[in-house]
């Protein structure tokens, strides 16, 4: 896994979404949206991101970034 790749995540109500994956720590999966993934790649600052849990992020479904 490397900053920057896409993972789905189960959203509360059952749906998903892709994100970008900024850390993965023991329990938890730390990701962000694109605009702000964008925003601090042009900043030269690491992304704010939520974390979720590992359960609720598919980490083998991921893809290369491209920015």
């Amino acid at each position: 896994m490397n900053a920057g790749q896409l993972v789905t995540v189960k959203l509360y109500g059952g749906g998903t979404a892709s994100r970008r994956l900024v850390a993965v720590k023991e329990k938890v999966v730390v990701i962000c949206g694109e605009e702000e993934y964008a925003n601090a790649q042009r900043e030269g600052r690491p992304p704010e991101g939520l974390g979720f849990p590992k359960a609720d992020v598919d980490l083998s479904r991921t893809e290369k970034a491209v920015l």
